[in-house]
């Protein structure tokens, strides 16, 4: 019970600080408000980033399940996504502040926090009760670091070395692309893939004809990441 208390404490003050930070002003601005103000070419268009409430939906039924059963691993995951969450709550406030030092870190310690929690799943496990609602989440927040870093770009002036901004969009989509199809054949992952395709095609609306190239490539990465989800897989060997 006390593990299960653990998950539900963190889990709600990250549901909380993610409704805040999408629809309260604690600063000027909300978050969308706050994204709007720069440009950055790498925000999809505003309804994906109601796809978090999805995902919490999913983790949500993945936490009773896991008291449910009470897994060998049940205290180990109970710690990792406790920690998961209560750095995806200060991720919220970190943004709030602008902190963007902060942002950062919390969002690479997440994403090792929420790989930690994915392995102690085997390959090929594609139940709602077990991997699946964390390789989305995962996928999730691997694909925000990409915004991350572009936002931080953009906030301090970055000039990329002489390189256009398109250019370095086009650098961070295609490392994105890169990663989502290496775990989607490493681990044998389809869903990791869903938030990366989601995201791009979100990226590809809010972009539109206003920068084609970044547009096109964007497309392109789509389609490769759902040819990849569908026919790049590792020969069966467990």
């Amino acid at each position: 019970m006390l593990y299960l208390l653990l998950m539900i404490v963190s889990f709600g003050s990250a549901v909380a600080c993610s409704i805040i930070f999408y629809n309260w002003h604690i600063t000027a601005t909300n978050a969308l408000s706050t994204i709007t103000r720069y440009p950055v070419l790498l925000s999809p268009t505003h309804v994906i980033y109601m796809i978090v409430f999805i995902l919490y939906a999913f983790m949500a039924y993945w936490i009773w399940q896991q008291y449910k059963h009470q897994h060998t691993l049940y205290q180990k995951r109970a710690l990792y996504f406790s920690l998961a969450m209560v750095i995806q709550a200060l991720l919220y406030i970190a943004w709030h502040k602008e902190n963007l030092t902060y942002m950062l870190l919390l969002q690479v310690l997440l994403i090792a926090i929420a790989y930690l929690l994915y392995r102690t799943y085997p390959k090929r496990d594609y139940q709602w009760t077990g991997r699946l609602p964390l390789s989305l989440y995962f996928g999730w927040s691997s694909v925000s670091l990409l915004f991350i870093l572009e936002f931080i770009f953009v906030y301090h002036n970055f000039h990329g070395f002489g390189l256009s901004r398109p250019f370095w969009a086009i650098g961070l989509l295609t490392l994105g692309a890169i990663m989502a199809l290496y775990i989607r054949y490493r681990y044998d992952d389809i869903a990791f893939i869903i938030p990366f395709t989601l995201n791009y095609i979100g990226i590809a609306i809010h972009l539109q004809f206003d920068e084609m190239l970044v547009t096109a490539v964007t497309l392109f990465l789509t389609g490769s990441m759902l040819v990849g989800m569908m026919y790049f897989q590792p020969k069966q060997q467990e």
